[in-house]
């Protein structure tokens, strides 16, 4: 139930909202699941009420008798009494968890009419703390990690895993509309009304259950968040049978890739060929399915004709529908780590260019291309590779005009598209590349009106470096965000978004930095013999085009 505090005379910010949707639609009957102690309730100014909850804080006997209360759960509730009646507002407030939510909004389904309104709270996690679906986990963990440290917020908030719904109704309800209203508390507003561009990212539930924090940081854009005034207006036309077209992002077909003019080697993956074997894992597509090798596990390709390491690696795909996903997979030759670059373009086409740093020139008559997940879990459905070029280390590709992708990652260790981090670090240290007083990287994405860069495991010379911090895109400041990792003292995760004029265009230097005074080496900390002036150590950084 929502952590709101005790109402006051104007009622809460759920209740205004409530009721201006009552006065929108003539509303004349509310369902409110998760009660608690009434702070939106008693003030929600609807002819008929219904209260759900398994123990109310409040005397209901005190209260007049247009209110009806049923001291039991949602589950109960939906079983007893529900038959025959509809409502012209839900508000769901239960339990702060996604199954519980989800079962939430299908039963409401039931109670419902052509002119419903839903509004679920508690869809925008403020943390990582407040995204657990464990509310006493969350709090514990907050305080093993954050403890008394005066520079790290003091929150108790905790919203739950609720987040997840708005993905499920994304993916799964193509006849349900949705906005996250952003002006105050941040709650999502649903309605009956198909949507016109139907394209899950997802595609599931699985997937959508286990989704991290971090998922739903980089996905964030799912929510369509609005301020409240449009999404009324909105809701004012669709009723009235007048609904403005959708601002949706333009179509992507293709991803920015790499001209394969003269590879020494291209295996074409759209028909089965002799040349390309998968195992494990990965397995040629079904007839009904895209065409190529499917990546479900970790597996591996043997391609006849290829050349040994070092040598660059070029694929391309499609059936990408989280770009998170591309953190965790990790791409070998010939048994020696790829260290490169993704690309994701909004369609779910993807491509990689990378090179392995160790091996010798020599023809082979078999080699290996090794594809696994770096936790050990499978990979969403649908991910597919259609082309596997391999090139000679000194013919390396290069990049090819084509539409711009709209999410790019980057390993630390790819010399090739950054300077500033010592990238041969990446062999010994797991992937973890130091960067010195600062990094810069050139990006080639979409261009939008906002771009969100996250570093999901961070490593700083001490912790103190971290308030220096200093992000830019193009030569835009990004606001950063700077949280420690659950369970995990010593990471760090970022998150930064940033503004960028429209004439930056779409090729982009992203610059991670600090003070130079602020910067020394291990040695000068007496931690060890290591006299290179260093920052943080990452493997990988995204930055995703969200406007």
């Amino acid at each position: 139930m929502a952590n709101e505090e005790a109402p006051d005379n104007s009622g809460s910010v759920s209740a205004r909202r409530i009721n201006r949707l009552a006065a929108i639609v003539g509303a004349r009957s509310y369902l409110e699941i998760g009660v608690r102690r009434g702070g939106t309730f008693f003030h929600v100014q609807i002819a008929e009420k219904v209260a759900v909850d398994p123990k109310f804080q409040f005397d209901v006997g005190q209260r007049p008798p247009n209110e009806r209360f049923f001291a039991m759960t949602s589950d109960e509730w939906f079983q007893q009494h529900s038959a025959g009646t509809t409502f012209d507002i839900i508000f769901i407030d239960g339990l702060h968890t996604f199954d519980q939510t989800l079962r939430d909004f299908c039963n409401s389904l039931f109670v419902s009419h052509p002119r419903t309104l839903w509004l679920i709270d508690d869809t925008m996690p403020s943390d990582m703390y407040a995204a657990w679906p464990d509310q006493v986990q969350a709090a514990r963990t907050r305080r093993v990690d954050l403890g008394n440290h005066p520079e790290w917020p003091r929150s108790r908030a905790w919203q739950g895993d609720v987040f997840k719904v708005v993905f499920a109704l994304h993916d799964f309800f193509p006849h349900i509309s949705y906005r996250t209203l952003m002006s105050g508390k941040p709650q999502t507003l649903a309605w009956r009304q198909p949507r016109d561009r139907f394209e899950p990212v997802l595609n599931s539930m699985e997937a959508i259950a286990r989704m991290s924090y971090f998922h739903f940081r980089f996905n964030e854009h799912i929510l369509r968040k609005v301020q409240d005034e449009p999404a009324f207006d909105e809701i004012t036309r669709s009723l009235a049978g007048t609904t403005a077209p959708e601002d949706v992002p333009e179509a992507i077909t293709t991803v920015s890739n790499f001209e394969v003019s003269d590879p020494a080697a291209m295996y074409d993956l759209a028909s089965r060929s002799e040349a390309a074997t998968p195992s494990g894992g990965l397995e040629w597509s079904a007839p009904d399915r895209p065409p190529g090798i499917r990546i479900g596990n970790a597996g591996a390709i043997e391609l006849i004709g290829a050349i040994a390491a070092p040598a660059t690696i070029v694929l391309s795909g499609t059936g990408a529908k989280d770009p998170y996903e591309f953190f965790d997979m990790r791409l070998a030759f010939d048994g020696h780590r790829l260290i490169g670059r993704f690309e994701v373009g909004e369609a779910g086409n993807w491509s990689f260019v990378g090179m392995t740093k160790n091996g010798s020139i020599e023809e082979e008559a078999v080699c290996r291309l090794s594809v696994d997940h770096r936790s050990g879990l499978r990979f969403q459905d649908g991910l597919t590779i259609e082309r596997i070029s391999v090139f000679r280390p000194d013919h390396r590709p290069s990049a090819r005009n084509g539409i711009a992708p709209a999410f790019t990652i980057v390993d630390t260790g790819y010399a090739a598209d950054s300077k500033g981090w010592y990238c041969g670090d990446a062999a010994q240290n797991g992937g973890y590349c130091w960067m010195g007083p600062a990094g810069e990287s050139l990006l080639h994405l979409k261009q939008s009106s906002s771009y969100r860069l996250v570093m999901p495991e961070v490593r700083a010379l001490t912790e103190d470096l971290l308030r220096e911090l200093r992000v830019t895109l193009g030569e835009t400041p990004m606001t950063i965000r700077v949280d420690p990792y659950p369970g995990q003292a010593s990471i760090f995760s970022i998150v930064g978004e940033c503004a960028v004029p429209a004439a930056a265009g779409k090729e982009l230097k992203l610059k991670i930095s600090f003070p130079e005074d602020s910067v020394l080496s291990p040695h000068d900390l007496g931690l060890n013999e290591d006299r290179r002036r260093i920052t943080i150590a990452a493997r990988s950084f995204a930055v995703a085009a969200i406007g």
